[in-house]
């Protein structure tokens, strides 16, 4: 359950990451380009160690859109997912 702090961290630094990019689009300055980029990374970061903590998050969504994708497009779908 320890993941859950990472997690939280990645919602809060996606925020100050959308704030950062909604004022650099109005006041086009370097500072807020740099710190939404800064945002952004730090955010993934901290995606990444709640993935590496057990949140299994990712490998539940992404089978899903996997098997989504494939019976839209009428591709076979393997059953081991």
């Amino acid at each position: 359950m320890h993941w859950i702090l990472a997690i939280s961290l990645l919602i809060l630094f996606e925020i100050f990451a959308d704030i950062f990019a909604k004022e650099y689009s109005l006041k086009q300055t370097v500072l807020f380009w740099a710190l939404a980029l800064g945002s952004y990374i730090i955010a993934n970061v901290f995606w990444l160690v709640a993935i590496n903590n057990g949140s299994e998050l990712a490998r539940g969504g992404y089978h899903l859109f996997c098997r989504i994708s494939y019976r839209r497009h009428g591709c076979w779908t393997p059953d081991v997912w």
